[in-house]
């Protein structure tokens, strides 16, 4: 009791008490000298009777002076200084301090010889000046003054007698055996105060301090009644009685016979056998290391026992998950917290994924019950933060994270190290707001790390854990100190707390298990008095035995909860409007999205905007750009390194809250598809400020969407990588280094920095581009941008097809057959030398493929000596009949070629004179067409216009003019086209698609 409540009631018992003319109260004095004597030291029970006697002095002695002897006016200035008295109480104590201070007054006036109706009258009027319940009172008073049978509530009442005694139906029972007389407790609910009086005559103590017999006790959490003779009664056994009596729904958690290991190794948990009901704190201690997090992942299911099976009800928890979803809650030692958030919105979101269904009304009216019961109201509006950035204590931070969980109402609760770096004052705080949901008919279960005195008086049970797993004792934690002094041979072994201060050391059942030997020269040794195998043995022996005796009654039901996920599509909706709050309230990050698109864009163009002196002035001309194609492929960079650097740490700093998210079964794949949404947006956003900002400043016309499809696309990639590794890796280090790893093969491989066909020759390729090329992104963006802006342009779009049709015909005509037949006087010149074996071969390989070629392309038929263009079967005679086909090919293609050339030349002179004259039509071919671009897009600066390669004659200048060799979707760099199943798809499409 503290000290407010005992110095409020020493100035009741004083206005209440007779006094004589000298201002004295003798005939109460003796009965406030033994309430304070039963429960105090000395030095406080002299302290505070001298107080009694100020105060009945400083009450009783103006009137004795007034000589006032009319007892109407005596009980009337009684009244007067309780009201004055009760007032001040009102605003210093709260209702159970309250409701305590009532009961003793009652049982103060009732210890004496006599009682008047003045006293009764006096305490009456204080209950309702402390705005006491009538009811309450009454049912108070007639506890104290009366047989149990005038307590109206009699579903309050519990009665602990001997087992042979008989009963009521209507009353709660306990049978405690050889107990003389019987104890009776009233439980008052509103103040959860626990009142009991003994009517016996054998010597009970209550925390080492005498019971009398017909007195009035408040039994607090942890007190136990002790008898050599009758054992223990422990606080915990009254209340679970209750608990189990209002509960809703009972249920029984069982995990019979359990045991785990991980693979490989000998750590886990050991056969193990646990029984426990709603309405109970179990607490779980153990050295570092013993398994404890361990043995809660098992009990909550995260991890699946090798061996037995735990149960609710009778249902198993992994047979029946569907059934039982929503039952079971887990808080982890870590914050499942979204930092960026407030704590009412981190509660808010959190509730909107627990309670589908629920109007805006009911989430809302959750969430302020939430603040209320774990005492966050005046940090609703505070973010949470992380560790160095937060206004919130650890105290608040604990609670908020228990909150989230406790939020659903989960009838059994899991909660790994709940006090861990708390001070004793949050943490006290922490498992009264546990202790406080057992209550409400909830099982909480969690590991504790060196509970403090006040704390292991909370909790009903309590679990020790040794070295590899071995639970070591299970059982009432009062019980645990004497077991393992017991155990280890203590002198005082039945002494649980200090005699001088009633605080427990809750430390000696660790130093007991770990106690070490002493050598001969009184050093410890790293060898145990009591190894954990043996303790383990001892528990399994002694403890285990009793604890599958006990027979705990229940029906097949479900304990009934409200939570309820929402669809997959309202999940998505959820984790889309969470995260971009939480995107929103970190400002940081607002500013790095909104500036380095803009300032890449400016740098980027800034520095590639070439100018061209014309008369010796310097001018910008988009056609003389010669740093064109290179602002291309930086474009393509920054686009996959600003969808890198924004997703890669997404899945990664949320891997925490994942874990919770994962445990109330919601939906991966919703939470993916919202992360994904949100950085695509921001993607499409940043690639369109990029090729906004950087086409203004280039000139770029005509190409905003094409350029920014492109982009926006190769960003969307990179987020999907950046979810990849974010999901993948358990580092921000390994991540960002990673980034790096990704970028630099897109730079290699893109085609732009090192030439495809000048790489190695095993990868080297002018037919097609190589392999790794084509896993690269930033060849298809880079390809997909240099090809639409080439040939789509508005000036080049009139041009393309026949000036296409040109190249093709032109490479025939000056190159291709001129070399065909250069060929085919090598190989009759190798025929008749026999020598070049390789090159002999090869030669009639590109024969054959090319006249294939051509013979498709012009449709010619009739060519017989095709069968004859192999080894074995060629002979020089058929060299006439090939240089004849390839003649008669060359006028083809030149025809070909003079009409495509006519034809772009008409055009010419039509958009000439459309834009009225030449100097008009130039500036238009220089606002379109750059010069440097055609250059790299055509291989201008080759010097071979063909290649003979594995058999086959491949062309290397005008890639962007001739279609790909293979009927697949394979292609030379810069192909125009790509062909799909046998469809000619334009390369701008197929590269957007592929990339997709």
């Amino acid at each position: 009791m503290n000290e407010s409540i005992l110095r409020a009631l020493m100035r009741l018992f004083a206005i209440v008490s007779d006094s004589n003319k000298a201002g004295q109260s003798d005939n109460r004095r003796s009965i406030v000298m033994d309430y304070l004597d039963r429960q105090y030291s000395d030095e406080i029970v002299r302290k505070y009777i001298d107080f009694f006697d100020e105060q009945v002095r400083y009450f009783h002695q103006h009137d004795a002076d007034a000589a006032i002897t009319d007892r109407a006016v005596l009980k009337s200035n009684a009244e007067a200084r309780i009201v004055e008295l009760c007032s001040q109480i009102n605003e210093e104590l709260e209702h159970q301090q309250k409701m305590i201070m009532l009961v003793y007054l009652l049982d103060f006036i009732q210890s004496g010889e006599k009682q008047n109706r003045t006293e009764l009258s006096l305490v009456r009027t204080a209950a309702r000046y402390l705005k006491i319940d009538e009811d309450e009172f009454n049912d108070a008073r007639s506890f104290t003054f009366e047989e149990i049978h005038d307590v109206v509530h009699q579903d309050w009442l519990l009665i602990i007698r001997p087992k042979d005694a008989t009963s009521s139906p209507k009353l709660k029972y306990l049978a405690v055996d050889k107990l003389e007389g019987q104890i009776i407790v009233l439980h008052i609910p509103s103040a959860d105060v626990y009142v009991f009086r003994y009517y016996g005559n054998m010597p009970l103590v209550l925390n080492g301090h005498r019971i009398n017999p017909g007195r009035s006790y408040i039994w607090t959490l942890g007190a136990v009644i002790r008898n050599p003779k009758i054992g223990p009664i422990y606080f915990s056994w009254i209340r679970g009685r209750f608990i189990q009596a209002s509960a809703e729904v009972k249920f029984v958690f069982t995990a019979e016979d359990i045991q785990f290991n991980y693979f490989n190794s000998k750590n886990g948990v050991k056969k193990f056998y646990l029984t426990e009901e709603s309405g109970r704190l179990v607490g779980i201690i153990g050295g570092s290391g013993s398994g404890k997090s361990t043995l809660l992942n098992v009990l909550n299911g995260n991890l699946k026992p090798r061996h037995g099976s735990i149960k609710i009800n009778g249902w198993d928890i992994h047979e029946n998950k569907e059934m039982l979803e929503g039952i079971i809650g887990f808080v982890p030692q870590d914050d499942l917290l979204i930092k960026e958030l407030t704590v009412y919105q981190n509660l808010y979101y959190n509730a909107r994924l627990c309670f589908d269904g629920y109007t805006e009304e009911q989430i809302a009216e959750v969430v302020e019950d939430a603040l209320i019961d774990f005492d966050l109201v005046e940090a609703r509006n505070l973010n949470v933060g992380d560790s160095f950035t937060t206004f919130l204590s650890g105290g608040q931070r604990k609670r908020l994270n228990i909150a989230l969980e406790l939020i659903r109402e989960p009838s059994i609760l899991f909660v790994d190290e709940p006090t861990s770096g708390l001070s004793s004052a949050d943490s006290e705080k922490i498992i009264t707001l546990l202790k406080r949901q057992t209550l409400k008919g909830k099982l909480i279960i969690a590991n504790m790390h060196q509970p403090s005195s006040d704390v292991f008086r909370m909790l009903d049970k309590l679990l020790v854990m040794d070295q590899g797993g071995r639970v070591i004792y299970y059982g009432h934690p009062m019980s645990a100190i004497t077991y393992f002094k017991h155990e280890a041979h203590y002198a005082d072994a039945e002494e649980t707390e200090c005699l001088s201060c009633g605080n427990i050391d809750t430390n000696e059942i660790l130093r007991i298990v770990e106690a070490r030997e002493v050598d001969a020269n009184g050093r410890l040794t790293r060898k145990r008095k009591t190894t954990p195998e043996d303790w383990y043995q001892r528990f399994q022996q002694k403890i285990d035995p009793e604890i599958r005796k006990i027979i705990r009654e229940h029906d097949s039901s479900v304990p009934r909860n409200n939570f309820k996920i929402p669809d997959h599509f309202n999940q998505f909706r959820i984790f889309l409007k969470r995260d971009l709050l939480a995107k929103f309230y970190n400002k940081q990050y607002l500013a790095l999205l909104a500036l380095e698109a803009p300032i890449l864009a400016f740098v980027l163009a800034f520095f590639s905007k070439n100018f061209t002196f014309v008369n010796g002035i310097p001018r910008y001309i988009f056609g003389e750009n010669a740093v064109m194609p290179a602002f291309l492929f930086m474009a393509v960079i920054v686009a996959l390194f600003l969808g890198l650097v924004i997703s890669s740490e997404e899945i990664f700093k949320d891997r925490k809250i994942l874990k919770r998210e994962k445990f109330l079964n919601l939906s991966r794949s919703s939470y993916l598809f919202s992360k994904i949404s949100i950085l695509f947006g921001i993607s499409a956003v940043q690639t369109f400020i990029f090729v906004l900002i950087g086409n203004s400043m280039l000139e770029i016309e005509g190409m905003l969407l094409r350029y920014w499809v492109i982009l926006f696309t190769a960003s969307c990639w990179a987020n999907m990588v950046g979810l990849n590794i974010s999901s993948g890796f358990n580092s921000v280090v390994t991540i960002y280094i990673l980034v790096p790893l990704i970028l630099v093969p897109q730079l290699l491989f893109s085609g732009v920095v090192v030439d495809f066909s000048k790489m190695h020759n095993k990868i080297a390729n002018d037919k097609t581009v190589p392999l790794i090329g084509d896993m690269m992104t930033s060849r298809w963006a880079y390809e997909a941008l240099a090809v639409t802006q080439f040939k789509d342009n508005a000036y080049e779009k009139h041009f393309y097809e026949p000036e296409s049709r040109a190249k093709t015909a032109g490479y025939y005509r000056s190159y291709a057959i001129q070399g065909l037949l250069e060929i085919a006087d090598d190989t009759r010149d190798l025929f008749y030398n026999n020598a070049d074996t390789v090159r002999y071969r090869n030669n009639l390989l590109v024969l054959h493929s090319s006249i294939t070629a051509i013979n498709r392309d012009l449709q010619l038929s009739g060519q017989t000596f095709m069968d004859s263009l192999a080894p074995g079967r060629y002979h020089p005679d058929i060299n006439q009949s090939v240089a004849k086909m390839l003649n008669r090919a060359l006028v083809v293609y030149r025809n070909r070629y003079n009409r495509a050339v006519e034809e772009r030349d008409n055009i010419y002179r039509r958009l000439v004179d459309e834009y009225g004259g030449k100097e008009a039509f130039m500036q238009f071919r220089q606002r379109y067409y750059n010069k440097q671009l055609a250059t790299v897009v055509t291989n201008d600066l080759e010097i071979q216009h063909y290649s003979v390669h594995d058999g086959e004659m491949i062309p290397i200048k005008d890639a962007i003019f001739r279609k790909p060799m293979e009927n697949s979707w394979r292609a030379h760099f810069y192909a125009p086209v790509k062909y799909f199943f046998g469809w000619e798809v334009d390369t701008f499409w197929f590269n957007l698609v592929l990339i997709w």
